[in-house]
């Protein structure tokens, strides 16, 4: 059989049946105490009925006893019915004090967890500015480490060539007296290119010198080598990988913003919208971001 509440099997001692609707109840889902009911008159059992029948005969009678053949046996089953019903609002009040117990437990948890979740919170946000600092930091001392480099793009390749006597070459081209210490070429960021010429020389003043010259001369393949092309040569700092990358989203940033001016100087990134504004130091990808 299955219990009316919960629709759930019932066994042999676990049963109660109403005395008006004849259905069948788990003790616990009738609200009841197995002991209380055994403890219950043989008359009292009988008449029993669900919380539900019962609401209706006393809606019905407007009486909260229930009538019976002989006085003493409807004030015995008056007392006991008063009697279950008070067991069964304590045993119901337990049970909220219980779950108001287990609440309040549940809250306190809750709470503990938003305060340590806040606490973790502010500790990552310091770790993370923390790092982003330690970060900037040696990215800074990295790019200390490129003072005397240059990377020169756009020179042709040739078959067994001296990197360092291309880079006299340029040098003399542009006026400017210089000691190579060492020149190697390094892959470009396109493919199509060619490799580019990275050349350490023996001071930042002079890697100055050559750089300010290059722009005022603006030196070509040509006007080095007659047979090479007439495609502009550029001589540009050796920025770390973090810089390089930074510079060229900023360049692509300056393209499609309107910005005329993105150059590199004193380990800092700045970009220029005309000749009239401000330069504005790019510090990393979010600094872009603030000039949307």
């Amino acid at each position: 059989m299955l219990c009316n509440v919960c629709n759930d099997d019932i066994y042999e001692d676990d049963e109660l049946q109403c005395s008006t609707c004849n259905e069948f109840f788990h003790f616990g889902c009738a609200v009841l105490r197995e002991s209380i009911f055994r403890k219950m008159s043989k008359t009292a059992k009988q008449k029993w009925c669900c919380a539900k029948c019962k609401f209706s005969i006393d809606s019905k009678t407007k009486s909260p006893t229930v009538n019976v053949k002989k006085g003493n046996e409807a004030s015995v089953l008056s007392n006991e019915s008063f009697n279950n019903l008070t067991d069964s609002v304590k045993y119901m009040s337990d049970k909220f004090d219980s779950f108001g117990e287990q609440l309040q437990e549940l809250l306190k948890s809750m709470k503990d967890m938003r305060e340590e979740n806040r606490i973790l919170k502010v500790q990552n946000n310091n770790l993370r500015n923390d790092l982003n600092v330690l970060s900037n930091k040696l990215n800074i001392l990295e790019q200390k480490s490129l003072d005397n480099f240059v990377e020169i793009v756009n020179v042709p390749e040739i078959i067994n060539e001296d990197c360092k006597n291309t880079v006299k070459k340029i040098a003399k081209l542009l006026n400017v007296e210089i000691e190579v210490v060492n020149a190697y070429r390094v892959q470009s960021k396109f493919n199509t290119r060619s490799k580019k010429i990275v050349a350490e020389l023996t001071s930042k003043q002079v890697k100055k010198d050559l750089m300010e010259s290059s722009r005022k001369i603006k030196p070509t393949g040509n006007s080095l080598e007659a047979s090479w092309k007439n495609e502009a040569i550029y001589i540009n700092d050796n920025l770390t990988q973090f810089n390089r990358n930074l510079f060229y989203k900023t360049k692509i940033f300056a393209r499609d913003s309107g910005y005329k001016f993105v150059w590199f100087r004193d380990y800092k990134l700045f970009i220029k919208k005309t000749e009239l504004t401000k330069a504005i130091v790019v510090e990393n990808e979010l600094s872009l971001t603030k000039l949307t």
